[in-house]
């Protein structure tokens, strides 16, 4: 590595610890979807897990991944190149039995939902609004998507209010 750099990342990480910014990574032992027991047995109450539902430890959960040595752990890959496992088709078609609709589309991820969605439902003169601080997913299938995309500032409805304003005078005049 080039020394100035090495020295540089040095004295910005020793900047870092000096004041209490430091990242580091603890090893947990989640108990239930809230409660986990650090490295020296403390047990403490975690607010930023993913697991909101606590599926990870619902009883059904567990034995459906029991269950993985019959199906596996994946989906090997996307529908597109691989197909649709039948699984995931029976999922989609109990979802739809269940929602009463005529069909269903699972997709693997939160994240790859929202830029499914986003790109699939809009085109190139819609507009998007969005929430400056709404999570990565809802940006990025923004970005991809063919719609024109308008920024607030996060929860500022008067903002939005402007935003489309301007939009509908600008529509009308180009509609003219």
């Amino acid at each position: 590595m080039n020394p100035n750099l090495e020295s540089q990342l040095n004295e910005e990480l020793e900047e870092l610890k000096n004041n209490d910014l430091e990242r580091t990574v603890d090893d947990l032992r989640f108990i239930n979807s809230t409660k986990a027991i650090d490295s020296e047995g403390k047990e403490f109450i975690v607010f930023g897990t993913n697991n909101y539902l606590g599926l990870t430890h619902h009883p059904d959960v567990i034995k459906a991944a029991q269950e993985a040595s019959i199906y596996g752990t994946g989906s090997t890959g996307s529908r597109l190149t691989t197909g649709a496992s039948f699984e995931a088709r029976e999922l989609e078609n109990n979802i739809s039995e269940f929602k009463n609709v005529e069909s269903t589309l699972i997709f693997n991820t939160g994240y790859m939902t929202n830029l499914g969605v986003i790109y699939a439902l809009t085109k190139e003169n819609d507009v998007i609004f969005s929430d400056q601080l709404n999570h990565a997913s809802i940006i990025d299938g923004t970005r991809i998507s063919k719609a024109k995309v308008k920024v607030y500032k996060h929860k500022d409805t008067e903002d939005l209010e402007r935003l489309i304003q301007i939009e509908l005078e600008e529509s009308t005049k180009n509609n003219e």
